[in-house]
C-alpha cells in the first residue's frame, strides 16, 4: 500500500503540493499568540465597564 499522496499527478507527487499549509498554519499560530493577550485586555476593560453601567 502506498502512503498517502505518493502517487504521480501532473509529473510530481501530491504531497509536494501540502507545504504552503503548513507555512500558512504557522503564521497563522504566532498571530494567534500576540492577538491573544490584546483580546483578553479587551474583554477585561468591555467587562468592567458593564459593571460601571449597572
Amino acid at each position: 500500500m502506498k502512503p498517502y499522496g505518493a502517487e504521480e499527478r501532473f509529473g510530481k507527487y501530491e504531497w509536494e503540493d501540502f507545504g504552503g499549509w503548513s507555512r500558512n498554519h504557522t503564521k497563522a499560530v504566532s498571530i494567534r499568540r500576540w492577538k491573544r493577550p490584546l483580546k483578553k485586555r479587551a474583554r477585561q476593560v468591555c467587562r468592567t465597564a458593564l459593571r460601571r453601567l449597572v
